[in-house]
């Protein structure tokens, strides 16, 4: 009795599977998915990324409260601003380097 053998069926190279057979556009996608896997699963970001993002978004709630108060005709004094941008500055340094 002979064998029966499954025929072989030739696929288009944008449905092969294997990265090496992909289509260009589908070797991208690919490359795309890993880096944003490895960016956001796989480690912690940058120290330097994370403290500009808390002192970016200390400075946000601080300025969005001075707006506030500014609405509500509350004179702040300048050095005042400026210490609570200070104060903004260093709380988002200490909570980047906590967070790690």
């Amino acid at each position: 009795m002979r064998s029966q053998r499954t025929p072989k069926v030739k696929i288009s190279r944008i449905f092969t599977f294997g990265r090496r057979n992909l289509h260009p556009v589908a070797k991208w996608g690919l490359r795309f998915r890993t880096v944003l896997r490895s960016a956001t699963v796989g480690g912690s970001p940058n120290l330097a990324i994370t403290i500009f993002l808390y002192v970016f978004g200390i400075l946000m709630v601080v300025l969005a409260v001075i707006l506030l108060l500014q609405a509500y005709n509350v004179m702040i004094p300048r050095p005042a601003v400026w210490a609570m941008v200070l104060l903004a500055i260093g709380l988002g340094v200490l909570a980047g380097v906590r967070s790690r």
